[in-house]
């Protein structure tokens, strides 16, 4: 594989973490306002729980 290509798509996997960490922060984040701003038990333990299947993958 030419060095070049290699060097790019490792700066893309960094790009792709980057973005998916984010994410994973900001439904963590998500998760905690509704179980303490709403009282939303249910739905936001779903959302945790799909959101860490996507990150995952």
């Amino acid at each position: 594989m030419d060095l070049k290509v290699q060097e790019e798509l490792e700066v893309s996997k960094g790009a792709v973490y980057e973005k998916s960490f984010t994410f994973a922060l900001r439904i963590v984040k998500l998760y905690k306002y509704l179980c303490e701003e709403k009282r939303e038990y249910v739905l936001s333990k779903q959302l945790l729980r799909s959101q860490y299947f996507s990150v995952k993958l």
